[in-house]
């Protein structure tokens, strides 16, 4: 497999657009190389339709199709999305707020009565994005 910034845009004749993971394969531990993100803006400018994929929090990637030449990114494995619509970011959730408020409270109950048991694990620094 290539590296996004070695191919040839060339080499993707009837290609419309590409998906694209994060972690680790897009971006590093020390954030997106000049040279991956200098790719996005080639591929944009070439007329691809650009969208990122990643496991992350949703907040984690709310800025990113504001910040960066792409239409879009889908977080959390696919339970949510921020897509570019004109000149605006668009939240797209895969269930209701009702219906996500009440996971949270699960989830916050959950993770206080672990942290009870074992008071030794700490949260994510992500969690409340989550």
């Amino acid at each position: 497999m290539k590296s996004l910034s070695a191919i040839d845009i060339s080499e993707l004749k009837g290609v419309e657009g590409l998906l694209f993971d994060l972690d680790d394969t897009f971006v590093d531990h020390q954030g997106i190389l000049a040279e991956a993100y200098e790719a996005l803006w080639a591929l944009q400018r070439s007329g691809y339709r650009l969208i990122a994929l990643t496991g992350r929090p949703a907040s984690w990637c709310e800025p990113l199709p504001r910040l960066w030449p792409i239409e879009g990114a889908i977080a959390e494995n696919g339970a949510v999305a921020y897509l570019k619509r004109q000149r605006r970011v668009v939240f797209h959730d895969s269930i209701s707020s009702e219906e996500r408020k009440a996971r949270r409270r699960k989830l916050d109950q959950l993770s206080a009565a672990i942290q009870l048991a074992v008071p030794e694990l700490m949260p994510a620094d992500d969690v409340q994005g989550r």
